[in-house]
């Protein structure tokens, strides 16, 4: 009944036309960002953040939503049509979507847009069904339970990238690092501002993760202006597949929603990840595997499906944790806090229609996504045909602005600069930004929880240990570091022993 009661809070928070109109703007918007090579759903809520200062907090919440969902899956469009993802969740798509866009670029792209469509979906139920249980456990754990689990997460971030775990780690550790900077909780201390007052707040977070996210990228692009576009054919054809398709993929999109939905929860994992792993159990399970590759719809679903059920499954631990399951979902983050909304389970019970107008704008945006796709899909792909790097000027001057309006203060520019730069040369040094961000977001989470836990204790760790959630927490931890490594040596030993 209680569960009943929430969905109609929520119904009345996002039951009128205003946040219908801006949810189906963010979503064509998002599409539009999602299709240009170089741009990514996350550059598309950082620069949206400073927008939604003047609204009130669900439409300002459904707008960034929106976008996500959409430049989620238009990325598909530049992946399908031009082998160039458009944004990093669609590169596994890259691999089957374009050997049949040859052939057929209708069929190709709705494969993709279909399986988009369920796997987000699938998500969005798992987010309204999960998040409200995963809350009421999360209300029980104390502050080392949750620097336990936040110890935890850390180690699973470093350990799931792909540039390995100490370039994880070190990123990280300077994203801490960084979050240090200014007073410090409890005591008030102020730590490494080298007296300067404009620091003394520490870094301004949407200016951070607007220079690391958004600027990189525009480098990219610059150094590619001259390459030419490539060509490709817009004869869109039996666009939606038949239900004959579909059933016949039925269990590889259970499976992959399952995967995406999964990989999202687990903290730093991300859309590429889960792409990769629904991707290789497909193959796997297809009684044709060498077709993968060559143009074979299983291959696209499973991408496709996977990398948008990510989005629902990242929302659960960064709404009942604050724990971001991934960089957009650190920008939710960032916007729930900019409103005064600390996420929690104390957010839960303290404002329902909100939470679960939140829940129900996913699901609003997967709609639309589906329908604006279909509709708009022919003007959308002629956006391909605009060179990237003439987009740089105005994101550039969008970056500036939102980083600006934050504090009306230069120094928040600077700090966009800069940040811009470093993670600039740390990307091309392959250590993931997306470990940075999240050290940035937790860093600060997970000191609050132990110096109240220090607190509470008089200065012992030991209810680190003799608390059986938190000891959990850190066991687990410590197999998520050993067993992969353990089995790296086993598999080179017995490598070692055939080829002797």
């Amino acid at each position: 009944m209680e569960f009943l009661q929430n969905i109609m809070l929520g119904l009345e928070n996002i039951a009128s036309l205003y946040i219908l109109c801006l949810i189906v703007l963010g979503v064509g918007i998002g599409i539009v960002i999602g299709a240009i090579p170089g741009l990514s759903a996350t550059m598309a809520v950082g620069l949206a953040i400073p927008i939604t200062f003047g609204m009130d907090a669900m439409p300002g919440l459904a707008l960034l939503i929106s976008l996500y969902v959409g430049a989620l899956t238009g990325g598909l469009i530049s992946a399908t049509l031009l082998k160039i993802p458009g944004t990093p969740a669609s590169i596994v798509t890259t691999l089957d979507g374009y050997p049949m866009a040859r052939k057929n670029p209708g069929k190709a792209l709705g494969y993709g847009i279909v399986a988009s469509f369920l796997g987000g979906g699938f998500s969005y139920i798992c987010l309204l069904t999960l998040a409200p249980l995963c809350a009421e456990i999360a209300v029980k754990l104390g502050s080392f339970e949750l620097f336990s689990l936040i110890m935890c997460a850390m180690v699973m971030i470093a350990d799931s990238t792909q540039s390995g775990f100490i370039k994880a780690a070190i990123a990280g550790f300077i994203g801490m690092l960084i979050a240090t900077v200014g007073i410090a909780p409890i005591d008030g201390t102020t730590r490494f501002t080298f007296d300067i007052w404009q620091l003394a707040s520490g870094f301004d977070q949407t200016s951070v993760l607007l220079g690391l996210f958004a600027l990189p990228p525009l480098l990219e692009v610059v150094q590619k202006y001259d390459e030419p576009l490539p060509e490709y054919s817009l004869n869109f054809k039996e666009i939606l597949p038949s239900r004959a398709d579909l059933k016949d993929s039925a269990w590889n999109i259970i499976r992959s929603s399952f995967i995406g939905t999964w990989v999202g929860i687990l903290p730093g994992a991300g859309a590429v990840t889960a792409s990769i792993v629904a991707y290789n159990q497909a193959k796997n399970a297809s009684p044709h595997p060498e077709t993968f590759g060559k143009g074979d719809k299983d291959g696209i679903i499973a991408s496709e499906t996977a990398n948008n059920a990510v989005s629902g499954g990242a929302m659960i631990p960064m709404l009942t944790l604050g724990i971001p399951g991934c960089p957009v979902a650190a920008l939710l983050l960032s916007g729930l806090i900019i409103k005064d909304l600390q996420p929690g389970p104390a957010l839960f019970a303290s404002n329902p229609g909100l939470v679960y107008g939140f829940f129900l704008s996913f699901i609003l945006a997967n709609v639309a996504m589906l329908a604006l796709m279909l509709i708009l899909l022919k003007p959308f792909a002629m956006l391909l045909k605009v060179r990237t790097c003439y987009m740089v000027p105005f994101i550039l001057v969008m970056c500036v602005i939102g980083s600006f309006v934050m504090n009306n203060q230069m120094t928040d520019v600077w700090v966009l600069i800069g940040f811009g730069l470093v993670g600039y040369v740390l990307e091309r040094n392959g250590f993931p930004l997306s470990s940075l961000v999240l050290g940035l977001i937790l860093g600060p989470i997970a000191e609050i929880n132990l110096r109240e836990g220090l607190t509470a204790s008089h200065g012992s760790f030991m209810p680190l240990v003799t608390r059986p959630v938190s000891l959990a927490f850190l066991i687990l931890a410590v197999i998520v570091f050993v067993y992969p490594r353990v089995k790296a040596y086993r598999r080179k030993k017995l490598a070692a022993g055939v080829a002797a």
